[in-house]
């Protein structure tokens, strides 16, 4: 990653892009906690808060951020999951071709413990696109582990980051 390079992206109204955000949030509001805290200052542009517009009305109880808990009540949540799209490198087969193999594999068994096995292929084989935060902790760790040629990436997309 270049040092200026930007992660996230200008708000983009593509079509393709709202529609998988529409299914998103009905994937969040069927299988994830949502949030109803109205009070929220954040609240109009939070995942969780728009899934949970999309929540079965006929369910009795479902699964919800607790409102009372004091990072929600005063709009500090660590569940905020900003609705704009970002863009995300995809792909990870590309970031070892020059790696020494002594360092290849320390930050390959790094990277597993981080996440998990599976998880850890996903991302590698790029079935699944690398969000910020892990592309920060991925460029931590190559460092600790000597690396410090710029990192590369098999393919860039724009993406939500899903909570």
């Amino acid at each position: 990653m270049k040092k200026n390079e930007k992660l996230t992206a200008e708000p983009i109204e593509d079509e393709k892009l709202l529609a998988k955000k529409e299914k998103l949030l009905k994937e969040i509001a069927a299988h994830s906690a949502v949030c109803q805290h109205d009070g929220c200052p954040r609240h109009e542009h939070c995942m969780l808060w728009l899934a949970g517009r999309y929540v079965n009305r006929n369910m009795r109880i479902i699964r919800s951020v607790n409102t009372q808990f004091s990072l929600v009540a005063n709009g500090n949540c660590d569940l905020y999951c900003d609705d704009k799209p970002v863009r995300m490198k995809v792909g990870m087969k590309r970031l070892f071709y020059e790696m020494p193999d002594h360092t290849k594999r320390a930050i390959r068994n790094r990277l597993i413990a981080l996440n998990c096995r599976t998880t850890y292929y996903k991302y590698y084989s790029g079935y699944r696109p690398i969000s910020p935060t892990l592309l920060r902790q991925i460029e931590a760790i190559c460092r600790e582990e000597g690396w410090a040629a710029p990192l590369e990436f098999d393919r860039e997309t724009v993406d939500y980051v899903t909570p």
